[in-house]
């Protein structure tokens, strides 16, 4: 698809976050102070946009800007969060079996484990061998995904949660529109703090695909944190269990 123009893209980003300063919409656009000052300029002149006074001044809708359609194609949204996670599950699967890695995909949303923010969405269990150490290592990385914004920043604290019991922990954000991602910057810089990576879920053919934003960074997790959650995974779905002890005896564990 090709890329939409910068006047749309900041039309765009005006109608999904209303009043914002020239310094946000310059950075979630990644355009130069020239470019973005000559393309604010057109708009203004056209009067599709109006300036907005405070630190560093502002740009906003005008009231003809706002009768403008929506400007950045609109790709089928999911009906909801959950309607995801079966697809997001057979992405995993397929990288997994095209890299072939010994993994598991698992959707973990219903097992509701106690806890705020200690349930997941997907989880995937992979396991790395070293066989001149004579050893292996069980890796899970968890993730949490978002149906098309807006989205909230406790989105990053629910993923970040869960690196308590995950070596990697990623938000996963339903991308409806096009191509273009835009305006992730807040969401990104949190994202950063806390070592949760940041991945956006596109519409493809029939399926998905995603693109990485962010990576998660990596993260010790206790042994025993790692056995309670994995006890509770498999204790509460027993197909998994088998798929995983499949796994790991494929695997001369």
């Amino acid at each position: 698809m090709a890329r939409s123009s910068d006047r749309d893209r900041i039309i765009w980003i005006l109608q999904e976050r209303g009043r914002s300063s020239n310094r946000q919409v310059r950075s979630a656009l990644n355009l130069s102070d020239a470019r973005y000052d000559e393309v604010r300029q057109e708009l203004l002149n056209e009067g599709l946009i109006e300036k907005v006074r405070g630190q560093g001044g502002g740009i906003q809708l005008s009231a003809k800007g706002l009768k403008t359609p929506g400007v950045l194609p609109i790709d089928k949204s999911a009906p909801n969060e959950k309607s995801l996670y079966a697809p997001f599950v057979k992405v995993l699967e397929a990288e997994s079996k095209e890299n072939e890695e010994a993994a598991l995909a698992i959707d973990t949303n219903a097992l509701r484990r106690q806890g705020k923010w200690s349930n997941p969405d997907v989880t995937k269990i992979s396991i790395h061998k070293f066989p001149l150490l004579r050893t292996h290592k069980i890796l899970v990385t968890t993730y949490e995904l978002k149906k098309w914004g807006p989205w909230s920043i406790e989105a990053v604290f629910e993923a970040a949660a869960q690196r308590k019991f995950a070596h990697a922990s990623y938000l996963v954000l339903e991308w409806a529109k096009g191509e273009d991602v835009v305006g992730l910057d807040e969401l990104l810089s949190v994202c950063g703090r806390f070592g949760v990576g940041l991945l956006t879920l596109h519409p493809y053919f029939s399926s998905y695909r995603y693109v990485v934003h962010l990576e998660a960074e990596r993260n010790a997790v206790s042994e025993d944190d790692l056995e309670e959650y994995l006890g509770y995974v498999f204790e509460k779905d027993k197909d998994a269990l088998k798929k995983y002890e499949d796994l790991c005896s494929n695997q001369g564990i």
